[in-house]
């Protein structure tokens, strides 16, 4: 496990957290890979957002270069719910906001478009890819381009996850100091709240509340494209936490605590890893079931699935 959390400039000096970070569960430096997303104003002429973080890894034969994603869910780029399963209307953009390590126009952070269909009309199918299963609500955007596009490129305060911070599901339970009741963290913004001069998203708390490893399987009561309430069922490996979940978090990450210790396999009898342990992506939000708290989050294997068809 790297001792760092990758910062994943494209042609940057690569900086690391070091000890003097400030003390908390969740390190002050991941959370600026998470960003704001804005979609399309609706009906009522509110402008709607949820959340997205950045994964990164290096172009082939070349380390030195990122490809980076965009991860966010189905129904922040089109009309997708789970109870259709699939999307008819695309968005034709989204809005991002890239952190800044100077302050411009009293912000440190930048708007960026990302374009989701091309002028036919058509997805932008090498870009912006959905995973294959209908009830996956998993959606990935290659933005490369899109980040070399900004005009001063070094002024760019990026982090991003790297691949291997995407915890496997059936690697969850081998931690032999996390299960059911420990504490996890979703970043994002509810609500739309976000620091007011940075953009910086929230940490909201929860608690697992199913078994780490063990695949689940859920009734979920919802609306279908008509308006008509139906009942439909999601399962697979998916996470069950417990806790204040709400619009505008769709999409974040959810990442263990720092400090998660776990066992190494490679090592005969209870060797455990040592020092600070990096905030471990373990899935991504998706949807609450109605005001019971509980939330339903899609294991990063489906992050790493959708990746590797780019």
């Amino acid at each position: 496990m790297r001792k760092s959390i990758i910062l994943i400039l494209i042609t940057l000096t690569v900086n690391t957290l070091n000890a003097q970070e400030v003390p908390g569960k969740v390190k002050n430096q991941i959370i600026r890979a998470v960003v704001k997303i804005e979609i399309p104003i609706n009906k009522t002429g509110k402008q709607p957002n949820g959340t997205g973080f950045l994964v990164s890894r290096p172009l082939i034969n070349n380390s030195k270069f990122r490809q980076f994603f965009l991860v966010t869910n189905k129904h922040i780029v089109g009309d997708w719910n789970i109870a259709d399963g699939n999307i008819v209307n695309y968005y034709r953009k989204v809005n991002i906001f890239l952190y800044t390590k100077e302050v411009l126009d009293d912000k440190l952070f930048t708007r960026k478009e990302i374009d989701l269909i091309d002028t036919s009309g058509n997805k932008i199918s090498h870009r912006l890819k959905l995973h294959p299963n209908p009830k996956v609500d998993v959606a990935i955007i290659d933005i490369t381009s899109e980040i070399n596009e900004v005009n001063d490129v070094s002024e760019l305060n990026l982090v991003s996850f790297d691949t291997s911070y995407l915890l496997d599901f059936i690697k969850i339970h081998k931690s032999k100091h996390f299960g059911i009741g420990d504490q996890v963290f979703a970043l994002g913004y509810p609500l739309g709240i976000a620091s007011k001069n940075s953009s910086l998203p929230i940490a909201k708390s929860g608690y697992l509340a199913s078994l780490p490893g063990e695949e689940f399987k859920v009734d979920f009561p919802c609306f279908n494209r008509a308006n008509k309430k139906v009942d439909t069922v999601v399962e697979g490996k998916l996470i069950i936490v417990d806790g204040l979940i709400v619009g505008g978090n769709s999409g974040g990450p959810v990442i263990l605590p720092s400090g998660i210790r776990f066992r190494n396999d490679d090592k005969s009898g209870f060797q455990y890893t040592k020092g600070s342990q990096e905030n471990l992506v373990i899935g991504i939000v998706s949807s609450t079931l109605g005001a019971s708290g509980i939330n339903v989050i899609y294991s990063s294997d489906y992050i790493k699935e959708l990746i590797e068809e780019f």
